[in-house]
């Protein structure tokens, strides 16, 4: 039982106890409101391709078990453009609903089924930061989320104002906006969780289109430590064994891989040694280019 609201008139008090927020709103209680939501039919819903999410068909599967025990979903947001109905939050909700009416064994309810649905108001670029902060079902994968980023950035939008409309770090944003001008295959490691997305961004800021190869250098040594992925100590290449490994590698390519690249934070030392003759070789230094 839940503590009495000093807040509320003393009328109230004496009052036999509300059983619904109806009852609370007519009795004119601070704070209750009605908020105005409609049904829809899901399968009248629309979607737009570049504003909602790949579909996760596990968590479709789970909310249509959800369906299938009467359980009732939350609101769908939609927008209304010439007519149609279009979906700005709840993908999920509409594919696992319309999925389970289509189901033999389903007997809808006189009038049909409807998901409850509110009509969001706002344009492309708070759509998008809908997309990206919503809370609802499943979040956006760090491509998707800089994918998005990407988008608000070609409305003129800046990694500061980004940061700000969604919650998060400027820093955060620039790894993602690094990470959407990548190449497919350092995409492709952070989609199977071989490298985070910020580790990622940093290796493409040092080594730019070798950024792939880079990566998969780092999964692979961390591979053979029994690790699943790079970690950013790993990427870092602080240790001495890193180095002689790193130079080793080199040796090895004749040239074509550069040390640096799998241990930065020992570039001046690696480019003295690329300069300094081997022993046994008389010949002088050549310049490093």
């Amino acid at each position: 039982m839940g503590q009495i609201n000093e807040s509320a008139p003393k009328s109230q008090r004496s009052e036999k106890p509300a059983v619904s927020l109806k009852v609370m709103k007519e009795r004119g209680m601070l704070g209750v409101s009605t908020v105005k939501s409609w049904g829809v039919d899901p399968r009248l819903v629309q979607f737009e391709s570049g504003f909602n999410r790949a579909i996760n068909r596990e968590h479709v599967e789970s909310i249509k078990c959800a369906l299938r025990a009467g359980h009732e979903l939350d609101d769908i947001k939609v927008r209304i453009e010439e007519g149609a109905i279009i979906a700005v939050d709840g993908h999920h909700r509409v594919t696992a609903a319309v999925e389970w009416l289509a189901e033999p064994d389903v007997r809808e309810p006189d009038g049909g089924f409807q998901l409850g649905a509110k009509q969001f108001r706002g344009g492309d670029a708070e759509r998008v930061i809908h997309l990206i902060t919503s809370s609802q079902g499943l979040g956006l994968t760090p491509l998707e989320r800089s994918a998005q980023y990407r988008k608000l950035v070609g409305w003129g939008w800046t990694p500061a104002a980004i940061a700000e409309a969604v919650g998060r770090s400027v820093q955060n944003v620039s790894d993602a906006l690094v990470l959407a001008d990548a190449n497919s295959d350092v995409k492709l490691a952070v989609t199977e969780k071989q490298i985070s997305a910020s580790n990622a961004a940093k290796i493409v800021r040092q080594s730019g289109g070798r950024a792939g190869a880079v990566i998969a250098e780092h999964v692979e040594a961390a591979r053979l430590q029994g690790k699943a992925k790079a970690t950013a100590k790993q990427i870092a290449g602080n240790t001495p064994k890193d180095l002689i490994a790193a130079i080793r590698r080199e040796i090895d390519s004749g040239g074509t891989f550069r040390a640096e690249e799998l241990c930065p934070s020992f570039a001046d030392l690696i480019t003295y040694l690329r300069s300094t003759p081997s022993r046994g070789d008389t010949s002088p230094a050549q310049p490093t280019k």
